[in-house]
């Protein structure tokens, strides 16, 4: 058909937009023959555009994959603008234009949050409501210079026009037609939940979609092109990557433990979700929360727990796919030290230690409450933010949290 098209038309009188040109790929992922199938046809579909190329005054194509030799061989009359500077706020909202043209709808959105009217409205609380957008909805980056940030605009249009109605949802993720993950991918995302970005590293070379399985530059550059990863930082060979934000930590979250508690009986799951009010309680005791801490472990541990570290990977991805904005908190040497919980108007640090055997928990105790003092709080908008410290000691040998205090 596209032959005959081409075959038909004057010079330059043809202006051809193709939406989603691969759209039939990325349902296939997990299917390699039918992949390849489809990739040949559309192949063949550009080679007709590229024969016949005097005929097209413009030709414009989007897409989540960029172009690969493998896929689209003949492609090579189409300028890639995937990652140009002059480009990177096309396909997203800016915080400056959200400001600007969405004002109104950013104070009714404080409005429902903060259970006022909205003539009472703060600036502090517009600036919280902010926060929140850019953790939830921001951080996609399409700059190979790492600079222009934007905001996912479905999700933010839908929480912005949701009136007294206003919930932080996965609007964009839950109408994503996602295939199923094979163990590189999901490794990764494992990885960017830990805070471990600078592992998530690849060259611009591999920065295009290949199909070579198993193959972790491929891996990475799927996640990215398909907005689950985001650029965090570049350099002139390459580029490190992560989880975009908190829509997508919190919905890779909840798939991972899904498969993890999909072969649990009901009694050991309903014990560890009726514990999940003590987080997100304002004035739960710290006893509380760690007590739903043990719960979560003893639920999706498989083995014994040895480290921090391990603890907190297991804390981090049950209460993220619960939908809690959790994240690692680092020593000085990098090593996973504790846990941050950030909500829309207050913060929780939670400090870890491990007691092996042979270890007092309370010395362990003092040495977490010294971190929580030594410790500066970061974050966007923590100096608007109500901040509360958590010491807690998990016992090895007993496998559970067994001192927990406030500092």
């Amino acid at each position: 058909m596209m032959h005959e098209i081409v075959r038909r038309a004057a010079p330059e009188s043809i202006v051809l937009p193709i939406n989603g040109y691969d759209r039939s790929l990325n349902k296939c992922l997990d299917k390699p023959e039918l992949f390849r199938a489809i990739s040949s046809s559309i192949n063949d579909f550009f080679s007709e555009i590229e024969k016949g190329s005097s005929v097209f005054r413009f030709v414009l194509v989007t897409g989540v994959s960029r172009f690969k030799d493998q896929v689209m061989s003949s492609g090579h009359l189409i300028d890639d603008l995937s990652l140009e500077p002059e480009y990177a706020s096309l396909l997203g909202f800016t915080e400056e234009e959200i400001r600007k043209y969405f004002g109104a709808n950013l104070r009714d959105a404080a409005a429902s949050v903060f259970k006022v009217s909205a003539e009472n409205v703060t600036e502090s609380q517009v600036d919280l409501i902010m926060d929140s957008l850019r953790r939830y909805y921001g951080g996609f980056c399409f700059d190979r210079e790492g600079k222009v940030r934007v905001y996912q605009p479905w999700s933010v249009m839908h929480f912005l026009t949701s009136g007294w109605r206003c919930s932080f949802s996965d609007y964009w993720f839950r109408q994503c037609d996602i295939s199923p993950l094979p163990e590189t991918e999901t490794r990764l995302i494992e990885e960017s939940l830990m805070g471990k970005e600078e592992r998530l590293s690849a060259t611009w070379k591999d920065s295009t979609v290949s199909l070579d399985p198993g193959s972790v530059p491929s891996a990475l550059s799927f996640l990215t092109q398909f907005g689950f990863f985001s650029i965090k930082s570049t350099a002139e060979q390459g580029f490190s990557a992560g989880l975009t934000n908190l829509e997508m930590r919190m919905d890779w979250a909840r798939i991972l433990v899904s498969g993890i508690m999909k072969d649990l009986d009901n009694d050991r799951v309903t014990a560890v979700t009726r514990s999940e009010e003590a987080l997100s309680r304002p004035d739960a005791s710290a006893q509380d929360i760690s007590s739903h801490f043990s719960d979560i472990l003893n639920v999706l541990k498989h083995g014994r727990i040895e480290t921090v570290e391990e603890a907190c990977r297991l804390l981090i991805l049950y209460c993220t796919g619960s939908g809690f904005d959790m994240r690692p908190c680092k020593d000085g040497n990098g090593r996973c030290s504790g846990l941050v919980c950030e909500f829309h108007d207050r913060l929780m640090k939670i400090a870890l230690r491990c007691a092996g055997k042979g270890e007092t928990a309370e010395k362990k105790l003092d040495e977490a409450e010294e971190q929580l003092m030594d410790e500066q709080c970061s974050g966007s908008c923590s100096r608007l933010k109500k901040l509360r410290r958590i010491a807690m000691v998990f016992s090895v040998p007993e496998q559970g949290i067994v001192l927990s205090e406030d500092v």
